[in-house]
């Protein structure tokens, strides 16, 4: 009887050490399931709308120079991220705390922007210039020379410093679907002036067939950053490290023209 109570004690304990080392085996394998599963989570990159850099449709669907920069770079990188619009105020609490990896980035006045992000791609420089065609056309000193004037300017983008030209009656704004129907609107002598950012003007020149001569004056200027990493996201400075060494084989190889950092138009 002794022997038999001892025999049937011993199994019992064996079958417990059993049963704890499977669910200690269960537990590890949910945990490294799980940890695998967060690893292979795609990272983000929230952006703002500033067209033509970066913007969305009706659909929904994201396009603009940085954007289609952006794409190219994390996919050179070997990093998978998914892009979101977010408000102004949502981007200002990223830049805080740093809880998504990437953000696009405005320059602001009087805020030094290295002392609060990883800048991951060099910065392009936005030049919003006012084009006419007629050399006699007063320049623009003040916005208060615009009233009375016919302005064309590009659906959806920005003004910049001079946004609150919009709301001004005394200025006959016309919207243009594309800078070429732009550049035709002030060609045919629609519009005295067209506002418009001077890379994208100059891109669609290109394949402008007129012979007419432009004429340009400076507005407004800023720098855009592409991508950055808020520093206090953690890690933050290796991954920017990744992105722009890609960035640099992209030049070298020819995929980015350096001069306006953009992709060049056969990688689009």
């Amino acid at each position: 009887m002794g022997s038999n109570y001892i025999y049937l004690q011993l199994n019992f304990y064996k079958l417990v050490r059993l049963s704890n080392m499977r669910f200690f085996c269960i537990l590890l394998f949910v945990c490294l399931t799980k940890w695998a599963s967060a690893n292979d989570e795609p990272l983000r990159q929230y952006f703002l709308e500033f067209p033509p850099y970066w913007q969305t449709d009706k659909e929904g669907v994201y396009s603009g120079f940085h954007y289609q920069l952006a794409q190219k770079l994390f996919e050179h990188a070997g990093l998978q991220v998914q892009f979101s619009l977010i408000p102004y105020t949502r981007m200002q609490m990223q830049v805080k705390h740093g809880l998504i990896p990437f953000i696009n980035y405005g320059e602001i006045e009087g805020v030094v922007t290295e002392d609060i992000l990883h800048i991951c791609v060099p910065p392009t420089k936005i030049n919003l210039r006012i084009y006419y065609l007629n050399e006699k056309q007063p320049d623009i000193n003040i916005p208060e020379d615009f009233e009375g004037k016919y302005v064309v300017i590009m659906r959806g983008h920005p003004l910049g410093d001079f946004e609150h030209l919009k709301s001004n009656k005394k200025i006959n704004f016309i919207k243009a679907s594309s800078v070429a129907a732009a550049l035709k609107i002030l060609s045919i002598g629609r519009a005295d002036y067209l506002i418009a950012f001077d890379n994208l003007l100059m891109e669609s020149l290109k394949n402008y067939s007129s012979k007419e001569t432009f004429y340009s004056q400076h507005l407004y200027s800023l720098l855009g950053y592409p991508i950055t990493t808020p520093k206090s996201y953690p890690n933050g400075a290796q991954l920017c490290d990744k992105v722009l060494k890609s960035y640099f084989q992209l030049v070298e190889a020819g995929m980015i023209d350096e001069e306006s950092g953009f992709l060049t138009s056969k990688n689009r």
